[in-house]
């Protein structure tokens, strides 16, 4: 029986230390699983699996660095040599994983790393660079936005903060997905509401909550500005008509002849904070005053004017929005002259 048993382990190791074994067990305690050799690098290799592998549970990796580098616990992914592109998952101890594709740190810019599909970040991430595939050659069925402004203004832009707790299953388990969310007074919107508005830039994750592409927002921002400049022209263009119509009037109302009444535009114009207004005014006329209206033709603010020539009135933004309005000179009840200024703090 004794025999038997020494027969058996002799014939066991010879099994398993051939070069065309499925389990071979070197001298130096190494193990390699599958066809292939004791050559570098499975000699190198506690264990080695040549060939393809399955596993029907969770892989627990734990302890593999003690070299004081903070490089804990790491998967690679390399040539059958160690001489290609290596790519490293890091968790370097301190709850944070690290995906670096490239061999070294040295040539790290010139790596990069695909990902086909959706993902999901829960938590706050932070970009030292970027960007958004924008090629004409990805898209098709290109046309212009159209009601860019009437969208934007009804966009209703909010202060919040995330909740806390709120969880997601995964697998057996329940995961907190709300744990590394920002913390503190948040400002953005609600998908739902912008979803009412602008249906085509809110997506529903795979969690079931619904995502808002902030950046496709600046393709609105761009149109509406532009919409909105142009009906600015159209009513600078509305303004400048009605000044000249109301200018006409004023001189109809009020003919005198070698009148040296003036009143200048305004300088400088836009303004932000104060400009200033020459006018000259002969001692022989009544009562006058500078009287400011926006161009409804409501009366704003009337300032006293001093009779003299070669006048200076500074006048103020203070107590004005930015806009557009008009001011026009009064002698004894009737409009001499009218002139626009436009308010741009």
């Amino acid at each position: 029986m004794r025999l038997i048993k020494i027969l058996t382990i002799v014939i066991s190791l010879t099994m398993v230390t051939t070069a065309t074994a499925q389990l071979q067990v070197l001298q130096n305690g190494n193990t390699i699983l599958g066809g292939g050799n004791s050559s570098f690098p499975y000699a190198t290799t506690k264990l080695s699996v040549n060939g393809s592998t399955s596993l029907k549970s969770s892989l627990e990796i734990m302890n593999l660095n003690n070299t004081n580098s903070g490089w804990g616990g790491q998967i690679r992914f390399t040539s059958n040599n160690l001489s290609g592109i290596n790519h490293i998952i890091v968790d370097n101890g301190a709850h944070e994983m690290i995906l670096f594709p490239g061999y070294s740190h040295s040539d790290a810019a010139t790596r990069k790393v695909t990902l086909a599909g959706a993902l999901d970040v829960y938590g706050y991430s932070s970009l030292a660079g970027g960007g958004y595939f924008s090629d004409i050659n990805l898209k098709e069925n290109v046309t212009k936005l159209e009601g860019s402004l009437e969208k934007i203004l009804k966009l209703q832009g909010v202060n919040f903060t995330w909740k806390k707790g709120v969880t997601k299953k995964s697998g057996k388990e329940r995961v907190d997905i709300t744990a590394g969310l920002p913390k503190g007074k948040q400002l953005g919107f609600i998908a739902q509401e912008v979803e009412a508005v602008i249906p085509e830039i809110v997506n529903t994750t795979t969690s079931g909550y619904k995502s808002l592409e902030y950046h496709t927002i600046t393709a609105l921002l761009v149109e509406a500005m532009k919409e909105q400049q142009s009906q600015i022209k159209t009513l600078e263009a509305q303004v400048t008509a009605l000044t000249e119509t109301l200018e006409k009037q004023s001189s109809d109302s009020f003919i005198e002849e070698n009148t040296s009444v003036s009143l200048s535009q305004n300088i400088p114009n836009p303004f932000s904070t104060s400009a200033k207004i020459n006018y000259s005014l002969p001692e022989s006329y009544g009562r006058a005053v500078l009287m400011i209206s926006d161009l409804q033709g409501k009366a704003l603010r009337t300032i006293a004017l001093k009779a003299g020539m070669d006048q200076v009135l500074e006048m103020s933004s203070e107590k004005f929005q930015n806009g557009i309005y008009l001011y026009s000179m009064i002698v004894e009840g009737k409009v001499l002259k009218t002139r626009r200024f436009v308010i741009s703090k």
